[in-house]
This record gives C-alpha cells, sequence and structure tokens, in this order.
C-alpha cells in the first residue's frame, strides 16, 4: 500500500481480487516560500502574498509589527486558532531523519523545542547534539544489540506499530501470538490415536480439546477415544467376543469363543442345538435324572452324583448301579442318600 514517512496509510487485504485504484495527493508543504510568499494548492511555485500580510493556508510571515494584529510565530511553525495566536511545530527533516516537535503548540513568541525524531526509515531515536541515537524500532523490526533489526517472524503479515515484534496479522492457518506466528491446527495425543489434533478458537482466544481424527489399526473412534475393534460380550453359559463393523458403525452379533462345563457347541453332543453353549447330553442317566455331579471341560465328566454308589463313570457317561429291583431274594432300591438292599424271607446278604 502507500507509506508516508514508513506508516501505510493504504492497506490491501491478502487475497483480495480484482482491479484496484489508488489515489495519492499532491502535497507541496515542503517547499518552503521567502515572507510574503505562500504556495498555492497543488501548485510547485511560490506565488505572492494576495494582501501582502496573510498567506493563504494560514501562513504568517514576519515583515509585519505585532501590534498590528499579525503574530510571529517561530520558526518551523505555522499560525492557527482563534487571533491566529496560536502556533503549530512543524517536524524538520535533516540529516537522515525527522526531528519532532516535543510540544505540538507554542505561543506566537515561544520556542518550538525539538528533542524526538524518526530515522529516514521510520525508526524512532533521541536527538542528541544534534544525532540520532535509537530508542525504538517501526513496528516491522526490533532492536537487537542496539541496532533495529527485520523481525522476519515465520508466517508474519505485519506488526503492531511501537511493538518489537509484536505480531498484527498472520498468513492463512495461522494467528498471532506475542511475537510469533501458532499454527490454528495442531497435533496432540490421545492412547491409541493415529492423529489428534487441538483447533484453535477464536472466540476464546484458546485451543480447543485434543479430537480423534484417526485411530491405529484394530481401533475405532468412539466418545473421542480410540476403542479396540474386538471386545467381549455375554453368551449363556458361556463367552463370546463382538467385532466392530466399520461399515455400519456397529457392533456385530456376540459370537461364542467357549462354553462353562457342562455345555458345549457340538452338536453331536446336545440336542439344545438353537443354542450357541447347548446343554450336554450325558448330563442325565438312563432313568432320566441328573447324574452329573461337575465336569472337567466341555462334556468331560468329572464326577457323577453319589459316585460308587448310586453311579459310576463309565466311557463318560454315568451309569446307574443302584437301580429299583426286587424278586423273591429280596428287593434293590435309593433311598435318597444311599443304595439299600433288603433281602426276602430265608435269603440273607452275601
Amino acid at each position: 500500500g502507500w507509506t508516508e514517512n514508513g506508516t501505510a496509510i493504504t492497506q490491501i487485504v491478502k487475497g483480495t481480487t480484482g482491479n484496484k485504484t489508488l489515489v495519492a495527493q499532491w502535497k507541496s508543504n515542503d517547499v518552503e516560500c521567502k515572507p510574503g510568499y505562500y504556495m498555492p494548492a497543488n501548485q510547485v511555485e511560490c506565488a505572492v502574498c494576495a494582501n501582502g500580510n496573510v498567506c493563504p493556508g494560514g501562513v504568517y510571515h514576519t515583515e509585519y509589527p505585532t501590534d498590528q494584529g499579525i503574530y510571529e510565530c517561530p520558526e518551523n511553525s505555522t499560525a492557527f486558532g482563534t487571533g491566529n495566536s496560536v502556533c503549530e511545530c512543524k517536524e524538520i527533516k535533516a540529516n537522515g531523519y525527522t526531528r519532532l516537535p516535543e510540544n505540538t503548540e507554542v505561543g506566537y513568541n515561544e520556542v518550538c523545542e525539538y528533542v524526538r525524531g524518526r530515522t529516514e526509515v521510520g525508526h524512532f531515536c533521541e536527538i542528541q547534539r544534534d544525532q540520532c541515537v535509537l530508542s525504538a524500532c517501526r513496528a516491522d523490526h526490533e532492536m537487537v544489540g542496539g541496532n533495529c533489526q527485520p523481525c522476519l517472524r515465520d508466517h508474519a503479515l505485519s506488526y503492531v506499530e511501537g511493538k518489537n515484534c509484536i505480531v498484527e496479522i498472520c498468513s492463512a492457518g495461522y494467528h498471532p501470538n506475542n511475537t510469533e506466528c501458532e499454527a490454528n491446527v495442531i497435533a496432540c495425543n490421545i492412547q491409541y490415536a493415529a492423529h489428534a489434533e487441538r483447533v484453535w478458537n477464536f472466540a476464546k482466544q484458546s485451543y480447543g480439546e485434543c479430537v480423534v481424527v484417526e485411530c491405529e489399526s484394530d481401533y475405532h473412534v468412539e466418545a473421542n477415544a480410540c476403542v479396540p475393534n474386538e471386545k467381549s460380550c455375554e453368551v449363556e453359559n458361556g463367552t463370546g467376543i463382538a467385532n466392530w463393523n466399520a461399515k455400519t458403525n456397529t457392533w456385530d452379533e456376540c459370537q461364542v469363543v467357549s462354553c462353562k462345563p457342562g455345555y458345549t457347541t457340538d452338536p453331536a453332543e446336545t440336542n439344545e442345538t438353537w443354542k450357541q453353549c447347548g446343554r450336554c447330553n450325558n448330563m442325565f442317566a438312563e432313568n432320566g435324572n441328573v447324574a452329573v455331579s461337575s465336569y472337567v471341560d466341555g462334556c468331560e465328566i468329572a464326577t457323577c452324583m453319589y459316585q460308587g454308589e448310586k453311579y459310576i463313570l463309565e466311557n463318560n457317561e454315568c451309569r446307574l448301579i443302584c437301580s429299583e429291583q426286587s424278586d423273591e431274594t429280596g428287593r434293590r432300591y435309593w433311598d435318597g442318600n444311599k443304595c439299600v438292599h433288603e433281602c426276602g424271607a430265608g435269603y440273607e446278604q452275601w
């Protein structure tokens, strides 16, 4: 954009498209006319004052005494205000810098004092013995070892005036943070996440929470966490596993992994084939009663009920050895606790 004394006066925002027209107005203030002359607007040559005392634009010359109401302003100043009794101190350009007045307004017979200045490239300085000593740098420079050096911060487009390298505007995808440009999106860590990120919230001026973008293999996203694609699930009389279906984003049906002892997935060993874990057929004796006391695993019998008294374990089955029998010699039956033998008349146990 256009600049004046190193200060931007027109800025075109980055990314703007289309034709732009900028108008620069000519200024002739730098041309000093001798007393009795003035510089007409938009001209480059001095002209004689129209009435011999007051020049257009408020510039007064010093050829007339003050008792006629014409006030003398000090050198390097212009008159203004009610009665033209107040003078405005001007900037003075010399020796590679611009002197700035300590006071912008003085009385007609006061002196404009100059103690501050600015280098020809826009840095601020103190005027000491007519020399410019750097006191501060312009917005896009910083003080290093008494000298002003360009800020050159990555992704920075502009800097705050009067603040050494305080970033004002960053390029797309970045935001200012003191003297640096930070990325609007930064990486963060979540367990089992292949990629997680935090996004800058411009309203709150802070980063948002860490969000999972992608999980490692064998994991999927649930409630902003990486969850295994396989989980344990409930199966009647057994344990199972359910797998995550990435196409439908749902869990598949629970599949049996193992059955508890006494139950099986083998249709040849159970009649409850509609169940994932069916009860073992050898749980019952020939009389239809439960004969097995415990299993080792699956349908492998560990012990029978009242083993050796009512049942005997043979070929992975509990065979009844105390069944109900009676004849002329006697009678045998199970009394609920043991096998009882009673002999008939004329017989005795042996």
